[in-house]
Parts: C-alpha cells; structure tokens; sequence
C-alpha cells in the first residue's frame, strides 16, 4: 500500500541515476531501494528531502517497497548506458530516499548488485548510506557486511545534539549507533556540521565526537556541510575554516583519516 502515505514526498529520479562525480565516491551511479516516498528513521531538519512523515511501524506495515528485480532492471540500463558512454565508474552507492537500510531484502539486494556489477563494471565498489539507528538484528549486520563499504552518519557527539540536529524517530542513543557501528566492518563516517538556530561545531560537542569517533575505529571519517538549501529555515552551513579545524582535531589526536567537503 505504497499509497497509503499521501504527502507531498515523491522524488523524480527513480531507482537508479547517474554516473554522478563526487569527492566522497568518485564517478558512481546511485540506487534507490527506497522507491518514492521518503523512508527514514531520523526527521533531519536539514535534510531538503523535506520531512519524514513516515512512522516505522507503517513502514513496516503499509509501506511497499521496490521488488529486486525492478532495482535489477532500473540498475542495469542506467550501468549500460555508463558503459556505453565510456565512463569510468567507481562506486555503486545504495542511497536514495532515506535510509536504504530500512530495505527489507537487504543481503538480497546486495547478491543482486554484486552479480549486476560483475557482468558490466566489476572494478565498482558496492557502498550503502546508512544512519545506523535500526541495524538491529544478526541478519541486518550480516547484510550490511556484504558492502564493501559502510557510510554510517554520525553528526553529534551527545544525545542533546543527537536529538536537535537528526531528530531520530526510533530510540535511539549516540552510545547504540556506536556499538553498532562496532560491529560492522569497513565503516566510513559521515558527519555533517551545521551553524545557525542549531550548531554541532562547538567546542564541547566537538570534543564529545571525536571521542565517539575514535570509539567506532572508522576507516575514514568525511567531513562536510550543507550542500542545498535546508528544509528548517535559520540552518547555515558551517563555516569552511571551522570544518578544517575540525578535521585537524580528529587526525591529531586519534590519528583517524578525514575528507573535508566544504
């Protein structure tokens, strides 16, 4: 009953798009497993896919998401047509609208991207966006294990922070997203600072998160701001030099890698 959410939350690009070049994931082609609605377990004031009008237990009851093989088709033309074009892709990224982690086939999902990617750019790697908050059972971990890569975003250091600047729609604490994250393997972070009405650059907080980051041990931590207009008004980006000295903090004292994308 994709339908039964009736909002003004539908996104135009489908299951699959691009190639798209990033600093964070190179040349990549995004998949959308979400299908049209926004499916999310944080509310994000930030987030320009506007608000999270869903409730887990609706996603989990009402809420019909894309079959593999839709994603199998909409990923194989959109590889194809890169193919055909010469480009040279780097990352498969499972994003979209939302949390893509919510899937309910998730290790399905993988076996199926792994076999598309074999047959037509098989130096790709397969990654998965993710907030970490409902990677909560032996089956969700071992799914997410499969991608060679985990992005988890983790933008507060404190429940408070946690609270303002991500909303979570599930109970969830800085300590559990952790403990999570532990428990995954070729983990990235991806941290998004904000000034304005709400600022998780503070000295304080700063320091509580790098204290979280050095905790989960990531492979490599990206460090970025806004990069469109925020749904909440009085949310800015955060200051360039400010993200700099950020990610010096992070590699002087735990000596964790950081990509700064102002």
């Amino acid at each position: 009953m994709q339908n039964a959410v009736a909002k003004d939350t539908t996104y135009e690009w489908g299951l699959s798009h691009g190639p798209i070049q990033s600093p964070r994931f190179g040349n990549h082609v995004e998949v959308n497993p979400l299908g049209q609605e926004k499916v999310c377990s944080f509310d994000c004031p930030y987030c320009n896919l506007g608000p999270s009008y869903m409730r887990m237990n609706q996603i989990k009851k009402e809420y019909e998401f894309p079959s593999i093989a839709e994603i199998e088709e909409s990923t194989r033309m959109t590889l194809r047509a890169a193919r055909a074009n010469n480009e040279n892709l780097n990352t498969i990224l499972v994003s979209g609208n939302g949390d893509p982690s919510l899937y309910p086939n998730l290790s399905e999902l993988y076996d199926m991207l792994s076999n598309v990617r074999d047959d037509i750019y098989p130096d790709a790697s397969i990654e998965i966006l993710t907030n970490g908050a409902k990677i909560d059972t032996r089956k969700s971990i071992d799914a997410m294990n499969k991608f060679e890569k985990i992005h988890i975003k983790l933008d507060a250091g404190s429940d408070k922070v946690l609270k303002q600047i991500n909303t979570p729609l599930v109970r969830t604490t800085i300590s559990q997203i952790v403990s999570t994250a532990r428990k995954l393997e070729n983990v990235v972070i991806q941290s998004l600072f904000v000034q304005g009405i709400m600022d998780n650059t503070t000295d304080s907080e700063v320091e509580e998160w790098v204290e979280s980051i050095s905790l989960v041990e990531p492979k490599e931590v990206h460090i970025y701001t806004l990069q469109q207009d925020p749904q909440v008004p009085g949310i800015k980006k955060a200051d360039e030099n400010r993200l700099y000295f950020i990610s010096s903090i992070l590699e002087r004292k735990k000596k964790i890698k950081t990509l700064v994308v102002p």
